[in-house]
């Protein structure tokens, strides 16, 4: 259980991550936007954000579950 947990933190971690390079580059994107491919990739990291998130929330859920988990059976010894 320890090592799914530690597994899952780094993953959450990692798309933490990804969020904030998403973020950075739209931000980036935001203040030069002056042609149609750069209006492209600002509507296709918005999506990616957008998934970004809900997955990592998806996780965070799956790991205050486990974790929960683990100190019931913790607990329970």
């Amino acid at each position: 259980m320890e090592d799914t947990l530690t597994d899952g933190y780094a993953l959450a971690l990692e798309l933490e991550g990804e969020c904030l390079r998403i973020g950075r580059r739209m931000g980036e994107l935001t203040r030069t936007v002056e042609r149609p491919e750069e209006a492209d990739e600002l509507r296709r990291l918005a999506a990616r954000l957008i998934e970004t998130e809900a997955e990592l929330s998806k996780l965070r859920v799956l790991l205050a579950e486990l974790g929960r988990r683990r100190s019931s059976s913790r607990s329970a010894a």
